[in-house]
């Protein structure tokens, strides 16, 4: 069985974003975000984005869609990073990889955290903003994720299950995340001015391998 306290789940996203997140003490979902009229930097494809508020339903939690929930990687080197590494005609936003920061806990901080506060989580088979993955709220199932695949760096033939999501309902603590991996020396000294007069200081870290 996959121990969830040795499983890293990862969220991305532009650095700009940190002040808000900061002040407002959480990530939020899409829908949070919409509902708050925050005017985040996204970094994603916005049809997807809309298919996830719209369409795409968590099976395992009835009645709520994937928009409803803050998303995390299981891995570095997610295909949406590539796309925006590589500034995919369907972006909006065009400035590279560079400026994308890695947010991280523990999966087991996450369900936690989830379960203190009354919220559901979940994860799934492969990526949750297509129509063919599997959810699950059941650690149990964690075998029913392709973890050779979520590990790969080159993912043509896996794509799908490179990109399994854990997921949770509306909103994650900016003070349960326990570590950031930035680009560069230069980045890195941008958050360490972000953070440097917080309580709950995550720890900073060139991970320059995690970038394509």
């Amino acid at each position: 069985m996959h121990n969830p306290s040795e499983i890293p789940i990862l969220h991305i996203t532009h650095i700009s974003n940190l002040p808000l997140i900061i002040t407002d003490g959480f990530l939020w979902s899409d829908r949070m975000q919409l509902d708050k009229n925050h005017c985040n930097q996204t970094i994603g494809l916005p049809h997807i984005k809309q298919r996830r508020l719209d369409e795409l339903e968590v099976m395992c939690h009835a009645g709520t869609k994937v928009g409803d929930y803050v998303p995390f990687y299981f891995h570095i080197h997610s295909p949406m990073l590539y796309y925006i590494h590589k500034r995919g005609d369907e972006l909006g936003y065009k400035g590279g990889q560079e400026d994308v920061v890695y947010l991280g806990t523990k999966m087991s901080n996450a369900i936690g955290w989830a379960e203190n506060n009354n919220k559901k989580w979940a994860f799934t088979s492969g990526n949750a903003g297509a129509y063919l993955c599997d959810f699950y709220n059941d650690v149990n199932d964690l075998d029913k994720v392709n973890w050779d695949a979520v590990k790969q760096r080159y993912w043509s033939d896996c794509k799908d299950a490179k990109q399994s999501e854990f997921l949770v309902h509306e909103q994650f603590p900016w003070d349960r995340l326990e570590f950031i991996g930035v680009y560069d020396e230069g980045h890195k000294e941008q958050v360490e001015n972000i953070i440097a007069k917080l309580t709950h200081k995550p720890t900073i870290k060139v991970q320059k391998n995690w970038y394509y």
